[in-house]
């Protein structure tokens, strides 16, 4: 019991570090992360308020004996193209702002297109379809298509929430993807049809899977069967 009764105690002096510097956060098991918006004037008291909060959250962890990794700290600037080149020159002393970060798996550009995520996860995606090709012949299709799911679709899925709305184009890479895989499953051929494939696996195509995660998610935050987190987000009200 006095693991986790000190872990709480940790986590609820930080949040009150946080929330003394008027910061708002997520905290996971290993990962803080905080977030502040500001219009392009304020932005250099943003900048300040993030590294008085850094410092003082290092200068917690000290006597402790806690350390922030400094190799992995990173913070970005978001905004459209317009407003980043307002912000070329304002930094930070403590982080440089990058212009990618990987958020739980995430990449995160600074404009948000998401390009380098597809182009990432792509890669990573054809990089185990090539390896489970080479076993093919060695293993039966039920074992090949629950391979397939565990390597490319289920990772596939993970948090595809956020590439709704973006271009046909690059919805089209991880559709490429998908039917692949579907025909590495299939024992089809590059050059046969992949609608057949899709159907008979259950598969979605990628921009319906999208539209189907988000209409699940509004329905259990309709149906209150969600995090209160998620469920307190409806009642928010809209920036102006």
């Amino acid at each position: 019991m006095l693991g986790p009764v000190q872990f709480i105690s940790y986590s609820e002096d930080v949040v009150i570090i946080f929330n003394a510097h008027h910061v708002q956060y997520h905290i996971f098991s290993d990962n803080k992360q905080l977030f502040a918006s500001a219009p392009v004037h304020e932005v250099h008291e943003v900048k300040k308020t993030v590294e008085r909060c850094t410092a003082a959250t290092k200068d917690w962890c000290a006597p402790r004996r806690l350390r922030l990794n400094d190799g992995r700290m990173e913070v970005i600037w978001l905004g459209t193209r317009g407003r980043l080149q307002q912000l070329a020159d304002i930094g930070s002393h403590i982080i440089k702002p990058p212009t990618v970060v990987r958020d739980l798996g995430v990449y995160i550009d600074a404009e948000l297109t998401f390009c380098e995520h597809v182009r990432r996860v792509t890669s990573s995606y054809f990089f185990h379809l090539r390896r489970l090709r080479q076993i093919r012949k060695h293993v039966n299709r039920q074992v090949m298509e629950q391979l397939v799911y565990a390597f490319v679709i289920s990772r596939l899925v993970y948090c595809n929430g956020i590439l709704a709305g973006l271009p046909m184009r690059l919805l089209g890479q991880l559709q490429w993807v998908q039917n692949s895989a579907a025909k590495l499953v299939r024992g089809l051929q590059p050059r046969d049809h992949n609608k057949p494939a899709l159907f008979e696996l259950h598969w979605l195509p990628v921009h319906l899977r999208i539209q189907y995660k988000l209409c699940l998610l509004m329905h259990s935050v309709t149906v209150q069967c969600c995090p209160s987190y998620t469920r307190n987000k409806r009642n928010h009200p809209r920036p102006h």
